[in-house]
């Protein structure tokens, strides 16, 4: 399991540079700071939305309904 959590790891580490210079490479310099801005924010906001809304579905999932 911790072999497999290094594995994760190292994908996880190399997914932040790959990102930035695909941004780099894809946009013209007078939109890539729009387009950094973007990407932190989704940087940003995934970790704080996801786990809240994956336990209010976990919550809410009662067999393959849901319960709003």
């Amino acid at each position: 399991m911790i072999i497999f959590r290094i594995i994760q790891g190292i994908g996880g580490g190399i997914m932040m540079p790959t990102g930035f210079t695909l941004i780099t490479e894809s946009f013209p310099p007078h939109q890539r700071g729009t387009a950094f801005g973007i990407f932190g924010l989704v940087i940003v906001f995934a970790p704080s939305v996801g786990p809240t809304l994956g336990g209010w579905l976990v919550d809410s999932v009662n067999g393959a309904t849901f319960s709003i």
